[in-house]
């Protein structure tokens, strides 16, 4: 799965409260949680612009971590 097979759209908060789990090594992607759904976001200057995987735990995570180990994939020093 590549960063382009994500369906990405711009990113409207769903007026919930929003708690973020989960942020990639260098906060490009975080996993969000707003209400009972999460969403994957990719950040510009720390905030989110666009979002993919938008619904359950298991389908945003899968997304987050796909999209995270791509990144590391490409940016070997980024690597701990």
């Amino acid at each position: 799965m590549s960063v382009s097979s994500h369906e990405w759209t711009p990113y409207i908060p769903s007026g919930h409260r929003t708690r973020v789990v989960e942020a990639s090594c260098c906060n490009l992607y975080e996993l969000l949680q707003e209400g009972g759904a999460y969403v994957v976001t990719l950040l510009l200057d720390a905030t989110p612009i666009v979002e993919t995987a938008r619904g359950s735990t298991g389908h945003a995570r899968q997304a987050f971590d796909d999209l995270v180990a791509l990144h590391l994939i490409a940016t070997q020093e980024h690597r701990p």
